[in-house]
């Protein structure tokens, strides 16, 4: 490993990829874990986010009557593929919005051992995150190639688009993963923060609405990562258009300091997690 201090921008990568059979390792008794002792295991992936996305159409899609009007074929069911597109985006932050702040509390046992790298915990939960969210992007091709425009060769810079949302889920599992050893509220912080960061990401309208019909807002919300991943994601892979490179570029470098800078708070408060536990 190249250095073992946190603000190194290489550290995480480094140690990730030497703990990178431990981290499998966890990700794969992660997702085991989930379905232990259930009827329908892996099936209730699909199911919650299905519902969500019920409740989400019917009110927002036919009782508001809301359309992304960049599409080239606006309509109800675009409204839902891109509905469900940005839920599933989006996911990968709330889902571990609300499973970080407990996630060392629930690991005692790693926290006092002194040869185990606690640093693992947070990518190992991020992994089974995003095997979470595979499974429901199946459905969502599905959906595409079935009721959508089809997939154009933008679809292949999907990857790409939620990249920035990866970083940035890594870096609050390790901000929060921290913080959550010394402040056990967080869980309810966390709550509403997912709340605000749903409605402020564009997931159920789209960003150049805002733009067009609320500048106010707009000049605030432009900023937030989030929002330009999702409608990236959506322009690549919905509606066979090239992403906003600039709104896209900034979320892929704010992802990846935010993930620095969350790693770096878990290396500073590491060392004294054990003493609160």
């Amino acid at each position: 490993m190249p250095s073992t201090s946190p603000l190194n921008p290489v550290a995480l990568p480094a140690e990730l990829w030497a703990r990178r059979d431990l981290v499998r390792q966890l990700t794969a008794r992660h997702i085991a874990q989930e379905v232990k002792g259930s009827y329908l295991g892996v099936l209730w992936t699909l199911f919650n986010p299905l519902l969500m996305l019920a409740v989400y159409a019917v009110v927002f899609g036919m009782i508001f009557g809301a359309r992304f009007n960049e599409s080239p074929t606006p309509g109800p069911v675009d409204y839902v593929l891109g509905l469900f597109l940005g839920l599933n985006v989006f996911g990968l932050v709330s889902d571990l919005l609300g499973r970080s702040p407990r996630l060392i509390l629930s690991n005692p046992n790693y926290v006092k051992k002194v040869v185990f790298p606690l640093s693992v915990l947070p990518a190992a939960a991020t992994g089974a995150a995003l095997y979470r969210f595979a499974v429901t992007l199946v459905l969502l091709f599905i959906g595409v190639l079935v009721f959508g425009n089809g997939l154009t060769w933008y679809a292949l810079l999907f990857p790409l688009t939620v990249l920035p949302v990866l970083f940035i889920a890594l870096g609050l599992t390790y901000l929060f993963g921290a913080l959550g050893v010394f402040f056990r509220d967080l869980t309810q912080i966390t709550q509403v923060l997912s709340m605000i960061l749903l409605y402020a990401s564009g997931v159920f309208y789209a960003a150049a609405k805002v733009e067009a019909y609320a500048p106010g807002i707009w000049a605030w919300l432009r900023w937030n990562p989030l929002l330009q991943a999702i409608e990236a994601s959506r322009r690549v892979l919905l509606w066979g258009l090239s992403p906003d490179w600039l709104g896209l570029g900034y979320s892929l470098v704010f992802g990846v300091l935010f993930c620095l800078l969350g790693y770096a708070v878990f290396e500073k408060l590491r060392p004294a997690f054990a003493d609160v536990l």
